[in-house]
């Protein structure tokens, strides 16, 4: 993404403004890894709507282990989430 935070505001500010007005597909790989880490799942779940709320644009696309049978097969097996309103 090549973005950096710098200055007075909260990274998550700098991040939602950078995101405003691009149009990507967003895979963030491992992020239940931040679940009971220093973020709860509540924190995570809410910067993941806020980022689409503030980025209409934006997709977001979250492969689990769990669920991907990516290794095994050489595809990625997801399932869809419907979008929030």
């Amino acid at each position: 993404m090549n973005v950096a935070f710098y200055g007075p505001d909260e990274p998550k500010s700098q991040l939602l403004s950078y995101l405003n007005d691009k149009q990507m597909l967003l895979i963030l790989d491992n992020v239940e890894h931040l679940v009971g880490a220093s973020s709860s799942q509540e924190n995570i779940t809410q910067l993941l709507v806020e980022i689409l709320q503030s980025a209409p644009q934006i997709k977001l696309l979250l492969p689990h282990e769990k669920h991907s049978t990516f290794k095994r097969n050489g595809y990625l097996k997801c399932r869809a989430w419907s979008s929030l309103s």
